[in-house]
């Protein structure tokens, strides 16, 4: 099938010098390229474009350049292509990171708006939506106001999608209604919409309003999405965990604990027990959630780093200090070289200004593990701020923001408050009068990390 489209494309009617040698070294270099013979693949198609002129030769060309490390070419190729006006397809997505990766901000947004325009008249809805998803997803640190976003999503929402992104861009404008401007009408009218567009939502599109109703404290409104979701959750432990969440958000305790333990007897090997122990510790119950604890790890010893790391983190956002660094301090004898546990319990001991020379060992051993995490170096930047280091630690964060990535980060205003405390330690807080943390992106940002899992997931 490829070698046939391949020959009807080239001999379209814009190829009038067509000749049989140049269709046979492009069907050769097709040939090549099926099995990897990067070398024949340049030859062939090199021929065929001296004999044809073919401009969708000279893409294939290009696209085997990049692929066998000759960038400068490649893109050299397909820079001239589009500046010709040729009609690049899903191969403008290399010239658009290229120019992207290259820091030329305006022409690549240019290209990326031509891709999807053609992308969306040949028909290829599926992929003008991945596009388009790219472009949101780089645009976020342009959007200063929720105006701006509201329009850009407006804009986004009139084009045609498949059934997933329909639901992904819905889901992010359910969030974006709810957070930035707490307006619950807007929450219920997309529900309405997807319920009257689609003959049966799926439970995840019902979950993220209720995330939503919860958030905005209106349970009655999250009380009719739940039972609506009820359908898809009977007989599954899944029941209970939303019931019980339901209720636990409302401060009913004793009906949240009851269904968990309702839950727990049907479904033995669920993480209901986890979500109770949760429950416990946010009622000062340590000894009861210490017991569920013990009995999950001596049952799944091989998930015990996962169920210390959450012990940890429940203990330390209900203010348990001892209690969470008890909890690492197991985990880590099982797991010494985890980078996440290595990390937490680094900067958990650094809020606490404890043990600061095994908070840095810590440190940078995680970071070893996962160089490229920007809360990981903040972790070590803020440990050597504990320790007095402060130029070392002014290094750390200056490397951080010198990305404009950490801006939007959904941790940039705690980093951000690290590097004002480190900078006016070295009474250089001038340096920082002209830098702010951009809020509306990181609200949107961590809108659309949520929102991801419906692509992941593929509904």
């Amino acid at each position: 099938m490829a070698i046939n489209t391949g020959v009807y494309s080239f001999t379209k009617k814009n190829y009038v010098n067509y000749n049989p040698d140049a269709v046979s070294d492009f069907l050769w270099g097709m040939f090549s390229e099926q099995v990897a013979n990067t070398e024949s693949v340049q030859k062939y198609y090199e021929r065929a474009y001296r004999y044809s002129k073919s401009d969708n030769v000279m893409l294939s060309l290009s696209l085997e350049y990049i692929r066998s490390g000759n960038y400068d070419e490649g893109y050299k190729i397909l820079n001239g292509l589009y500046d010709g006006g040729f009609k690049l397809g899903r191969a403008g997505i290399y010239l658009y990171l290229y120019e992207s990766k290259n820091g030329n901000k305006g022409r690549s947004e240019e290209i990326l708006d031509r891709i999807i325009a053609e992308l969306y008249a040949d028909g290829e809805i599926i992929t003008a939506a991945m596009v388009l998803n790219q472009k949101l997803e780089d645009n976020i640190f342009s959007f200063t106001t929720k105006d701006q976003f509201e329009e850009f999503l407006n804009t986004i929402l009139k084009n045609e999608y498949s059934r997933t992104y329909r639901l992904y861009f819905l889901t992010i404008a359910m969030q974006f209604h709810s957070k930035v401007s707490e307006d619950k009408e807007k929450v219920l009218e997309i529900l309405t919409g997807l319920e009257n567009e689609f003959i049966e939502l799926p439970y995840i599109a019902y979950r993220f309003a209720f995330d939503e109703f919860i958030y905005l404290k209106d349970f009655d409104k999250a009380l009719e999405v739940l039972n609506k979701m009820t359908k898809y959750t009977i007989g599954e432990a899944k029941y209970y965990s939303d019931h019980a969440e339901y209720f636990s958000s409302k401060g009913d305790f004793k009906t949240a604990r009851n269904l968990l333990l309702d839950g727990m007897k049907e479904f033995p090997e669920s993480t209901l027990s986890l979500q109770l122990a949760a429950l416990y510790i946010t009622k000062d119950e340590i000894k009861k959630a210490e017991k569920i604890y013990r009995k999950t790890i001596e049952k799944y010893p091989e998930g015990s780093a996962y169920i210390y790391q959450v012990m940890a983190n429940e203990y330390a956002k209900n203010g348990k200090e001892d209690e969470s660094f008890s909890a690492y301090e197991k985990a880590l004898k099982s797991y010494p070289d985890d980078p996440e546990l290595l990390n937490n319990y680094s900067y958990q001991l650094a809020e606490s200004s404890k043990d600061l020379e095994k908070a840095l060992e810590y440190a940078d051993k995680a970071i070893s593990g996962r160089n490229e995490s920007i809360t990981f170096l903040d972790t070590k930047a803020w440990v050597l701020f504990k320790m007095g280091r402060f130029e070392e630690a002014e290094k750390i964060m200056n490397g951080i923001f010198s990305d404009d990535k950490s801006f939007y980060h959904p941790s940039s205003e705690e980093l951000f408050s690290h590097y004002r405390d480190i900078k006016t330690a070295l009474n250089k807080a001038g340096d920082l009068e002209n830098m702010s943390i951009n809020k509306t992106a990181v609200i949107i940002s961590e809108i659309i990390s949520k929102s991801n899992f419906i692509l992941k997931a593929g509904f």
